[in-house]
């Protein structure tokens, strides 16, 4: 009989834990909806952790440089026709930063800066207009798909009651286990955008030299005419056309042997 009620007392401490355990978990506050990182590798540090209080930090950096060859070649009509090669020379990197706050049934900040992965650019051109014969030369440098983002992201206290559970009866406001409050804890999550600022290539671009656009100035080494630009028709010109020919027949010879697009790339570290 002792033996017997030891057993069943052992069983209901048991259940009692297990029922405690399942009531402090029952919200699975470990789940943040949050998926990240922004950078291939983040390290997290807490100052404490557990699972009803959480003070922690997250951060991450990401950096590499290298190179890029891409061409281009647009034959629609004859008046436009031109090849264009691209040399990107390219440094590649993005940070995230995140400050995280938890009070289990209180309160929930999770502050993040990120600043999403980017180039910046120095780019050397080669463009080629095969109506007029031109040939230009372009750098520029740039920034690249630049989007630096400070966002805060909240959960506050969250408590309802019941006001009438069923028609027929009052329970849940006098029975012996009626609450003041049937549920209690934090609400969804509330995104706050702080700060936000994009930069594209287009709206960043700076020239350092030349240009690759079919104009007379500015465009080097132009036509190819030696100093004989002053004749009435520079197709006369028998080595500025041998030029231009070696330099059409390399361009084709790049298109038919590559193809349009990236022909090479690599990672210096």
């Amino acid at each position: 009989m002792m033996k017997t009620y030891a057993m069943a007392t052992a069983l209901a401490a048991i259940s009692c834990v297990e029922a405690k355990e399942h009531y402090v978990v029952k919200e699975d506050v470990m789940t943040l909806d949050h998926n990240r990182p922004h950078v291939e590798t983040t390290t997290e540090k807490c100052a404490y952790d557990t699972t009803s209080f959480r003070l922690c930090g997250t951060y991450g950096a990401s950096a590499k440089i290298g190179w890029e060859w891409e061409q281009e070649f647009y034959d629609l009509t004859d008046a436009t026709k031109y090849y264009q090669l691209n040399l990107d020379l390219y440094s590649k990197q993005g940070l995230d930063l995140e400050g995280l706050f938890f009070a289990d049934r209180l309160f929930s900040n999770q502050t993040s800066i990120v600043l999403d992965e980017f180039k910046g650019l120095l780019t050397f051109q080669w463009k080629h207009w095969y109506a007029d014969t031109r040939s230009c030369i372009g750098i520029f440098y740039a920034v690249d798909d630049l989007v630096f983002e400070i966002q805060m992201r909240l959960r506050f206290l969250e408590a309802s009651k019941n006001i009438i559970e069923h028609l027929w009866t009052l329970e849940n406001w006098d029975s012996p286990y009626a609450v003041w409050l049937d549920e209690f804890g934090l609400s969804d999550y509330t995104p706050v955008q702080i700060y936000k600022k994009e930069i594209q290539q287009t709206d960043s671009e700076t020239i350092i030299y030349g240009t690759i656009e079919n104009s007379a100035t500015n465009c080097t080494p132009g036509t190819f005419t030696l100093g004989f630009d002053a004749l009435s028709d520079q197709s006369y010109h028998p080595v500025s056309a041998m030029i231009n020919k070696a330099v059409q027949n390399a361009q084709g010879y790049m298109i038919s042997k590559y193809g349009e697009g990236t022909i090479a790339s690599g990672d210096l570290f």
